[in-house]
């Protein structure tokens, strides 16, 4: 957990009696310091509205991770692409799609499987991975290609 996630839970906690609210409270906390982390270095949600700025005229490569809520692989995969954008920072530009939202930006790449790691260089795609892979393995897929 965060570190400013920890005084408030310890706040509610530290009351005698934990009312109706309070205990919502706690669980709010509890979700957002679950799911934070794994987003938290990702530099951008890339959406139909910013692809030509963010991707296609990016002066850096794009890993870009297509994914969807409900894909229990993508959740596997999305702690270790932003691992990936933190230690590529400045060299890297990392986003994410989310496929059911970004339904054009789907068909545009032509996904059958998810999750695809796209790596875009000059605008174009230069390779796609599908699946779940290890970090080694995303890292090398990064490495051959920037």
């Amino acid at each position: 957990m965060s570190s400013e996630v920890l005084p408030k839970l310890s706040a509610l906690l530290q009351t005698r009696t934990i009312g109706f609210p309070d205990f919502f409270s706690i669980i709010e906390i509890s979700l957002s310091a679950a799911v934070t982390p794994c987003f938290i270095s990702v530099k951008k949600i890339i959406t139909s509205e910013n692809f030509e700025t963010e991707v296609k005229n990016s002066d850096k490569p794009v890993l870009l991770d297509l994914w969807a809520e409900w894909c229990g692989p993508c959740k596997m995969l999305s702690p270790v692409i932003s691992e990936i954008a933190e230690e590529y920072e400045g060299r890297l530009k990392v986003g994410k799609i989310n496929v059911d939202e970004q339904q054009q930006l789907a068909a545009m790449f032509g996904v059958e499987s998810i999750p695809l790691v796209l790596l875009i260089k000059d605008g174009k795609t230069v390779d796609s991975s599908v699946g779940y892979r290890p970090k080694e393995q995303i890292k090398a897929f990064v490495d051959k290609n920037i």
